[in-house]
């Protein structure tokens, strides 16, 4: 049994960029870029003007590692598509997720439940319970592993309510990370969609 206090974010790929948006927008025309200067001008506008289904052109593959009530937040979401580790198949490496900044004696709760379910997920093991039942005791502090492919603008849509202030701390610093991974791998459509539209 382990007991994790990170929740880790990875952008694995990216198909297309603010070009790509661009050239969608001017397909029943030429399709071709200008300049910079104009090219961006049409992407502001774009998004201005709430022209937003170019912005679907660009897709972007997550990996994240977090505990199951997390990713239940995040499933909600159905406009990406999602794929998890199955604890039905695999076992589960049984690690717990124990929050930042809560007392010691609510820590020490969180792993004392932990433990006792990680004993009692191995003892079903023992009495021949096949994994797709005995994953049934684990508590929502487990970590989870899974994957997700959203477009651009669903990912947008997503951001904007998932960095909210009211929205859950685990959830929000997930949304945090992937917004500062945004702005490295698509500086352009992230300062026009994102620091732009703030």
């Amino acid at each position: 049994m382990n007991l994790r206090s990170d929740l880790r974010v990875e952008l694995i790929d990216v198909m297309g960029d603010w070009t790509d948006v661009v050239k969608s927008a001017r397909y029943s025309t030429t399709m071709d870029l200008k300049d910079r200067e104009r090219d961006l001008k049409l992407l502001r506008r774009l998004w201005r003007d709430q022209h937003l289904s170019p912005f679907e052109m660009v897709e972007t593959v997550w990996h994240f590692e977090a505990p199951i009530f997390v990713n239940r937040h995040m499933v909600r979401h159905r406009t990406w598509s999602w794929n998890e580790f199955s604890q039905r198949y695999s076992e589960s490496k049984l690690e717990f997720y124990v929050p930042h900044g809560i007392t010691e004696e609510a820590a020490n709760k969180i792993e004392s439940v932990s433990a006792r379910a990680a004993l009692a997920y191995a003892e079903l093991f023992g009495y021949g319970v096949e994994k797709e039942t005995a994953r049934m005791v684990l508590p929502l502090s487990t970590y989870t592993y899974f994957r997700g492919k959203v477009n651009f603008r669903n990912l947008i849509a997503f951001l904007k309510l998932r960095t909210a202030e009211d929205v859950q701390p685990e959830t929000r610093q997930i949304a945090l990370q992937m917004v500062d991974l945004l702005r490295e791998r698509l500086p352009e459509l992230m300062e026009v969609c994102w620091d732009e539209s703030r």
